[in-house]
């Protein structure tokens, strides 16, 4: 349930917000840089990273708010394309761009709710391998296995 778009917002009410006991130490500074628990960015509004922190940062925060993501099939991490283009497409995995398989600037991750990157390394997808970066970013080395 996120945070109200309005009125006021209590220190109790972020607490509860991030899964935290609601009579929790908290840092407004510490919350907003994910110090407390992570950030979620898939929410339409998230605190700034700026200095210095103000509690009207987190009106319409919403910390279970889920991802629009795009399930693809898979298998990976490999440490080679060619390892990767071995291996039949069998795990679920998602991105965040469009459609079908990822494409390159797209971020993999190993839940449908985009909480957890997908690890570095070639991945396979239908007809083709991916190479995804320590960000979760698919790079630009991507191309169709071998036959």
């Amino acid at each position: 349930m996120a945070l109200t778009d309005s009125g006021q917002i209590s220190f109790s009410d972020i607490n509860t917000e991030l899964g935290q006991s609601s009579d929790a130490e908290l840092s407004l500074s510490d919350a907003a840089q994910g110090n407390v628990d992570t950030i979620n960015t898939n929410s339409a509004n998230t605190p700034d990273s700026s200095t210095p922190h103000s509690i009207s940062e987190w009106y319409s925060y919403d910390h279970s708010a889920g991802a629009s993501l795009n399930e693809w099939t898979g298998n990976g991490p490999h440490p080679s394309s060619t390892n990767a283009c071995v291996v039949d497409p069998s795990t679920s995995f998602w991105h965040d761009g469009g459609g079908g398989d990822p494409s390159p600037g797209d971020t993999v991750y190993t839940d449908s709710g985009g909480s957890s990157l997908a690890e570095a390394g070639y991945y396979r997808t239908g007809c083709c391998y991916i190479q995804v970066d320590v960000s979760g970013t698919v790079t630009d080395d991507t191309s169709e296995c071998p036959r």
